[in-house]
C-alpha cells in the first residue's frame, strides 16, 4: 500500500478537456503585420495559455492541423518551473482542445521535456519516463523507463533499460517489449542510417543491422583505438556534475563513432561503406564484406564520406574527440576509393603544417566538397583537383569562426534594411573570430568585406524570401534587402510554408504567409477556413 501511495503523484491523469476555460486557454485571430510592398494584412492565429504555465515541450502535425503542447506550471515568481503541467492536444484551425492530461516529473529534469509525434502516437519524455499517448483522443497507452534512441513511424522504438547492455524493441502503443538483445550501449548517441521500413543501422559499440520487429541481424566489432590525450591534458579535464566527479583514465580505450554510408547509386544491391579506425569497409545487406581497404593514415580520427557514382570519397579532418572539444591529431587528408573493388584511386595531403586540419567539410554541388580550416578555406573536386583557394590571412588576424551559404545565412543591418551577406548560390560567406566578415565567390575570390559587431539570425528561406528574428521581432525581408513585415509573434520554430510556427513564452502563433507569396502555390488559399475561432472560447 504505501508503495502504491508513492506512486500515485506520477500517474498520468485525464481531465475534462473539451472546454478550454480549465486550462486558461484563449484563441485570438489577430493581424501579425503588413505587408509594405502588397499592403495586404499578414493575418495569424495566436493560442495563448495562462501566465501561471510556460511551454516546455510542444510539436505540430500540419497534414492534419493538430498540435501538442506541453505546458509546465511556474512558481508564484514566474522564476522557476515545478514539476508538473499538462499536455494539451488541439485542433489548430477550430481552436477546438481534444484532450489534455496532468503529468508530473521529477523535479531535476523538469527543464528536459520533449514531446515528439510518432506516427499516431505521441511521446512524451522527461529525461526519465516515456509516456505514449493516442494523438488523436489523448488516452494513454503505454510507459516506459527506456533510454529511447530511435522512433519509427510504424509505432516502434529502440532504446535501453538501466544497464544499458540490452538493446530493446518496444511497441509504443502497448508498452511490451517484443525482444531483447544484447548489445552495450558506449557513448551518449548513435550514428544511424535507415534502411528500409523494418531495418534500421546502428552504431553502438560496433555495426548492427537490426529488425525492428524481431531485432534479429548481423553485427560487426570496432576496432578500437588508444585515447591521444596526454595523462596532463586529461587531469585539466575532470568533469564536474550535480552528483560528483567524474575522472578519466589516460590509459582508457574509446570506441570510434564510424562513418557511414548507405548507397544504392551504382550498384544493383544496396552497399554500406563504413569507415572505421584504420580501414574503409563495404558491406552487403546480409553483412558480408564486399572488400577493405587499408587507410593512409593509421591514426584514427573524425572522417567524413561522401561519394559519386563510381568512388566513396574520404575526408580525414586530422582531428579527434577529446574532453574539451576537437583537437589535433594525425594527418588531413582526401583520398577516393574504387566502389567495385576499394582500390585507392587519389591521394592528397590537406595539411601543409603540423597541426592543420579541416573542421569543416560541406558537399558545394554533385562534384565538389569546401573544405574549412582555421585559417584557410579551399575548394576540390571529388576527383580531388583543388579548384580553388584562400587564407583568412589577408582578411584578419583571427581564425575562421563561422561559414555560412545561402542556405543557413546570416543577415547584416546595412542602409535602411536587412541585406544578405550571401546574395546568390555561387557565393559563400566566412567570420572570423575578431569579428570580421568576408564573402567569396565561385573562385573563393573575396567580393566584400566589413566588421560586424552581431549577426541577425536567418531561421529560414523560401522562394525569395527570407525570415529572420532579432531583438525579438520575427522580420520577413525581400530579395532586395528590405524589410516587408515586423512581427511580435515570438520565436519562429517551424515553417511548413506558407505557414511559420512561432512561439514565446505561453502561446503559439500560426502566421499565414500566403499574402506576400503572391498565388501560386499549390493551395491558393491555404487559410480559407483557418481563422474561424469564434468568442466562445475567449475569457
Amino acid at each position: 500500500m504505501k508503495r502504491l501511495l508513492l506512486l500515485l503523484p506520477l500517474l498520468c491523469t485525464a481531465v475534462a478537456a473539451q472546454d478550454p476555460n480549465a486550462l486558461g486557454m484563449r484563441v485570438d485571430t489577430i493581424v501579425a503585420g503588413r505587408d509594405s510592398v502588397t499592403g495586404r494584412a499578414l493575418r495569424a492565429v495566436r493560442y495563448s495559455f495562462d501566465s501561471s504555465y510556460v511551454i516546455s515541450g510542444f510539436d505540430v502535425r500540419p497534414d492534419c492541423d493538430r498540435a501538442i503542447c506541453q505546458l509546465s506550471r511556474l512558481t508564484p515568481s514566474g522564476k522557476y518551473i515545478q514539476p508538473y503541467g499538462k499536455l494539451v492536444g488541439w485542433e489548430m484551425r477550430t481552436g477546438a482542445v481534444r484532450w489534455a492530461q496532468d503529468v508530473r516529473y521529477p523535479r531535476i529534469v523538469a527543464r528536459f521535456n520533449s514531446v515528439n509525434f510518432c506516427g499516431d502516437i505521441l511521446v512524451q519524455s522527461d529525461g526519465v519516463r516515456n509516456r505514449c499517448f493516442d494523438a488523436a483522443t489523448g488516452e494513454l497507452l503505454s510507459e516506459n523507463r527506456c533510454r529511447l534512441y530511435y522512433l519509427s513511424d510504424e509505432g516502434i522504438a529502440l532504446g535501453y533499460g538501466k544497464n544499458r547492455s540490452c538493446l530493446k524493441g518496444i511497441d509504443l502503443r502497448t508498452g511490451r517489449e517484443l525482444w531483447e538483445r544484447e548489445l552495450k550501449c558506449r557513448g551518449g548517441s548513435w550514428n544511424q542510417v535507415v534502411a528500409g521500413d523494418s531495418a534500421v543501422l546502428v552504431s553502438a559499440e560496433g555495426l548492427h543491422w537490426v529488425d525492428l520487429y524481431s531485432g534479429k541481424g548481423w553485427s560487426r566489432p570496432f576496432r578500437t583505438y588508444s585515447n591521444p590525450l596526454t595523462a596532463s591534458e586529461i587531469a585539466l579535464s575532470v568533469l564536474t556534475c550535480g552528483f560528483g566527479l567524474l575522472f578519466l583514465n589516460a590509459d582508457a580505450k574509446f570506441y570510434l563513432t564510424s562513418n557511414l554510408l548507405f548507397s544504392t547509386s551504382m550498384l544493383s544491391e544496396p552497399v554500406l561503406y563504413q569507415a572505421s579506425c584504420d580501414s574503409l569497409f563495404a558491406f552487403d545487406r546480409d553483412g558480408g564484406v564486399l572488400w577493405a581497404t587499408p587507410l593512409p593514415d593509421r591514426k584514427s580520427g573524425v572522417s567524413r564520406i561522401y561519394e559519386t557514382d563510381t568512388t566513396v570519397v574520404l575526408v580525414h579532418k586530422g582531428l579527434s574527440d577529446g574532453v574539451r572539444g576537437l583537437i589535433p591529431y594525425g594527418a588531413a587528408y582526401l583520398a577516393a576509393f574504387d566502389k567495385k573493388n576499394g582500390r585507392r584511386m587519389f591521394f592528397e595531403s590537406l595539411a601543409e603544417n603540423k597541426g592543420d586540419a579541416v573542421y569543416s567539410s560541406i558537399p558545394w554541388t554533385d562534384d565538389r566538397l569546401l573544405l574549412v580550416g582555421k585559417k584557410k578555406i579551399a575548394l576540390y573536386a571529388k576527383s580531388g583537383e583543388q579548384v580553388a583557394e584562400n587564407s583568412v590571412e589577408n582578411i584578419s588576424g583571427g581564425e575562421i569562426q563561422t561559414i555560412y551559404h545561402n542556405g543557413c545565412d546570416r543577415f547584416s543591418p546595412e542602409s535602411g534594411g536587412f541585406r544578405p551577406v550571401v546574395d546568390r548560390e555561387d557565393e559563400w560567406a566566412i567570420r572570423t573570430d575578431d569579428g570580421w566578415l568576408a564573402v567569396l565567390d565561385d573562385n573563393l575570390s573575396v567580393k566584400r568585406q566589413y566588421v560586424m559587431d552581431s549577426l541577425v539570425g536567418c531561421f529560414d528561406r523560401f522562394g525569395d524570401m527570407s525570415i529572420l528574428y532579432h531583438e525579438g521581432r520575427t522580420l520577413l525581408v525581400g530579395p532586395d534587402g528590405k524589410v516587408r513585415s515586423s512581427m511580435m509573434v515570438g520565436v519562429p520554430v517551424f515553417l511548413d510554408a506558407p505557414v511559420l510556427y512561432c512561439r514565446d513564452k505561453n502561446s503559439l502563433v500560426k502566421v499565414d504567409l500566403s499574402p506576400s507569396l503572391g498565388r501560386d502555390w499549390n493551395d491558393p488559399d491555404p487559410f480559407e477556413k483557418a481563422f474561424v475561432a469564434d468568442n466562445r472560447w475567449n475569457h
